[in-house]
């Protein structure tokens, strides 16, 4: 769907559901068409990059294993993205693990 029409669309819809006041409608149409130009439309995301594999280590610099991005290395072992980044970028353990990229 073309970026304006699309944009024109959702606003129609807010206009009817009458839950957003009027006076916000303009600041909505601009976020919503800041969307469209960055490729939030079609089923892309905004952050749509290339992410990197980060590798994890043990203390002693054994392989534990690798994740496709820090987000899935958390989620399959628990530990919070930022103690992942925080290990990365000050290149010592955390939680007794170290993080490399690829």
């Amino acid at each position: 769907m073309q970026q304006i029409p699309a944009v024109k669309k959702m606003m129609l819809t807010i206009k009817l559901e009458e839950f957003i006041p009027e006076v916000y409608h303009y600041s909505i149409r601009n976020y919503l068409l800041q969307m469209y130009a960055v490729g939030y439309d079609e089923a892309r995301t905004f952050n749509n990059y290339k992410r990197k594999q980060i590798v994890q280590y043990d203390e002693t610099g054994k392989f534990i294993n690798s994740f496709n991005s820090r987000k899935q290395a958390s989620r399959q072992t628990g530990f919070p993205v930022s103690s992942i980044w925080r290990s990365m970028v000050e290149e010592r353990p955390v939680r007794g693990y170290t993080w490399k990229y690829v």
